[in-house]
């Protein structure tokens, strides 16, 4: 079946290739897509907003973190140097230790304290029904206070660490 023969891609414009700059490509398939009169299917926006939003709470990033030595200084070398990490890469982390049999992540939110650079987490997770939910959200908490102090080192005063179960769900909790 060619191109012209597939209902799906027969009323897309033929897109030229000589233009091999980066995001070339994608800035034509962006002009066909917008060019195209056919209205999105009924509730997709509904859907969109629901991905988004949840892609936003997950995976948003960009805020940097201080990374301590492990005696707890901000300063790494007589130059003055400092380390940092960004959010996204300690909310990674955090999804991979909270994702076990038993639990796993929902929503993941970042606090820093301006004043003192403590860095906080509030961490929200499905439960698989019918296991010790408290005694499980307690090792995670411990869990994330080690992956806190390895990631970004000592922290000069304590932090904080929520974890929230906000669903419990029989079979695997990644699943929903």
């Amino acid at each position: 079946m060619t191109r012209d023969d597939d209902p799906r891609t027969a009323r897309l414009p033929d897109l030229p290739t000589a233009d091999d700059r980066p995001g070339a490509a994608l800035a034509r398939a962006t002009r066909a897509l917008r060019a195209d009169p056919t209205p999105a299917p009924v509730g997709t926006s509904d859907l969109t907003a629901t991905v988004m939003g949840r892609v936003a709470t997950l995976a948003r990033g960009g805020r940097e973190l201080l990374v301590r030595t492990p005696d707890g200084a901000a300063v790494h070398d007589a130059q003055g140097s400092q380390v940092r990490v960004a959010d996204r890469v300690l909310r990674s982390a955090v999804r991979q230790v909270a994702t076990t049999p038993h639990l796993a992540p929902d929503a993941v939110r970042v606090t820093v304290d301006d004043a003192t650079g403590r860095v906080d987490l509030t961490v929200r997770v499905a439960a698989r029904y019918g296991v010790p939910v408290l005694r499980h959200a307690a090792e995670l908490r411990a869990a994330l206070l080690l992956l806190l102090d390895d990631l970004l080192g000592p922290s000069p005063v304590p932090r904080r660490v929520d974890v929230e179960v906000v669903d419990v769900t029989v079979g695997d909790p990644a699943l929903g």
